[in-house]
């Protein structure tokens, strides 16, 4: 009998012990947006930080396979010299040119002098120590090399108006015939584009190719006016009006209007609306032409026209924004940071999941790490961590990372409406064995120990007696 409640404790015991977790299949899992923390760009020793952030998705909506959200951080800055220093420090993080109307900093409350730059694509996803190397590097670098043109380039731009007493069914055609080789195009506008390219009959251009770029606009107001921006030697166009299928001759009003401008003045034109006020008053001349340099080089190297949306006010952007403020002798400041984020919904485990990578490598950059909270505030869809690689706490409205050492990592951690999830995080009856393994483990031993001294102190007593 004893022998079997022996086998009974050790078999209690061995379950509790090998649970085993279910974990997401990562191989799914697509890198997405990172938040990133400030970085430190100071001569100036011993900075300690400390921080509070809050990461919130509760007032957006799922957008296709995103989500956007803002993220709102606290930190805590000490200079632990016996003398004053200024503190000089970066962070980045991508959003789009509409989306920065979001962004706001501050020190103890007050408004802090900062300069944005628009990083190139190759820091798109950036990552580690390495990177904030090269973004002070290319923080004062040069322009960007563009291939097809330079700021200063003067081009003719051509904004195309028709306007007729009967606008139904009527059709604007613009078509533009030119040689890639000595003009660069950039087209714009309408409802509808399509590119062709021609061999030319001219026998004085047979090592030539002509491209042809047809667009049509009809009247109803739901497009932009065609708009037309030419570098180089001029070009053939010609415009059509339709009734259905049927070509006018009459009854409309057709106005081209045609000037000389440079690149940088037409990017103004084109873009300058677009730049939230907040940032408007705090980015240079030179600063705005980095904005759409290298999409714009890309279009005019192209098809001339952008069919990837690369120049839309909501294309997203890598930002680095530059600050410093004076820090006194022993004494704290804090500094207030929001800017927009975006995160990517991922499928694991035929589950859509929000999918939340935390890049925490720029805090190494100070002297003095303490710690760092996150608070994430999901929406209904996506409201409770269910799995990531650092510990967390789900509570009734939101979930919390505490960090007290930097991770050699990036922390990656999955949300959903549930706060457990199968097939992508624990079981749900696994969620108390973080205390029961502790409890089992002590009374496994316990017993064993009890049993064998009790059994075996009994057979000894019972063998010596016969």
């Amino acid at each position: 009998m004893k022998d079997k409640i022996l086998a009974i404790v050790f078999s209690f015991c061995f379950l509790f012990t090998n649970f085993k977790y279910v974990n997401a299949q990562t191989e799914n899992i697509t890198n997405n947006h990172r938040i990133y923390e400030p970085f430190n760009l100071s001569e100036t020793k011993n900075l300690k930080v400390k921080a509070s952030s809050v990461i919130d998705f509760s007032s957006f909506e799922k957008n296709k396979s995103s989500i956007n959200g803002l993220y709102k951080g606290k930190y805590v800055l000490t200079n632990q010299n016996d003398g004053n220093s200024t503190a000089k420090l970066g962070l980045t993080f991508t959003s789009s040119i509409e989306d920065l109307k979001n962004f706001s900093i501050d020190v103890d409350g007050e408004n802090v002098d900062y300069t944005l730059k628009f990083l190139d694509d190759k820091f798109k996803v950036p990552t580690g120590n390495d990177f904030y190397k090269e973004i002070k590097e290319n923080f004062s670098s040069s322009d960007y090399d563009t291939k097809n043109y330079k700021k200063d380039d003067i081009g003719v731009l051509r904004e195309f108006n028709l306007e007729s007493n009967n606008t139904q069914d009527l059709t604007y055609e613009v078509i533009v015939k030119y040689y890639p080789s000595k003009t660069k195009v950039f087209l714009s506008g309408g409802k509808d584009i399509t590119s062709d390219d021609k061999e030319d009959d001219d026998k004085k251009e047979t090592s030539q190719t002509m491209k042809v770029l047809r667009l049509t606009y009809d009247l109803s107001g739901k497009y932009k006016k065609p708009m037309l921006f030419a570098i180089g030697d001029d070009i053939n166009i010609i415009t059509k009006v339709y009734s259905g299928e049927k070509e006018l001759t009459s009854g409309y009003r057709e106005n081209i209007e045609k000037k000389s401008i440079s690149v940088l003045d037409f990017f103004k034109e084109m873009f300058l609306n677009d730049i939230p006020e907040n940032i408007k008053q705090k980015i240079s001349e030179q600063n705005f032409f980095e904005i759409f340099a290298q999409s714009f080089d890309k279009i005019l190297g192209g098809i001339g026209y952008d069919n990837l949306g690369l120049l839309s006010p909501k294309s997203e952007k890598q930002i680095l924004v530059f600050l410093q403020f004076p820090l006194e002798s022993k004494k704290e400041k804090n500094l207030n940071v929001v800017y927009p984020i975006s995160t990517e919904i991922t499928t694991v485990n035929s589950t859509e999941v929000l999918k939340l990578n935390l890049e925490l490598s720029a805090l190494s950059s100070f002297d003095k790490f303490e710690k760092i909270d996150y608070k994430i505030i999901g929406n209904n869809d996506y409201k409770y961590i269910v799995d990531s690689n650092v510990k967390y706490k789900n509570t009734k409205d939101d979930s919390v990372i505490s960090i007290n050492k930097l991770p050699d990592k990036v922390v990656e951690t999955l949300l959903y409406k549930e706060k457990f999830l199968k097939g992508v995080t624990r079981d749900k009856p696994r969620a108390c064995t973080n205390y029961v393994l502790p409890i089992v483990a002590i009374f496994e031993v316990v017993s064993v120990i009890y049993l064998r001294n009790t059994y075996f102190r009994k057979k000894v007593n019972k063998s010596y007696k016969n």
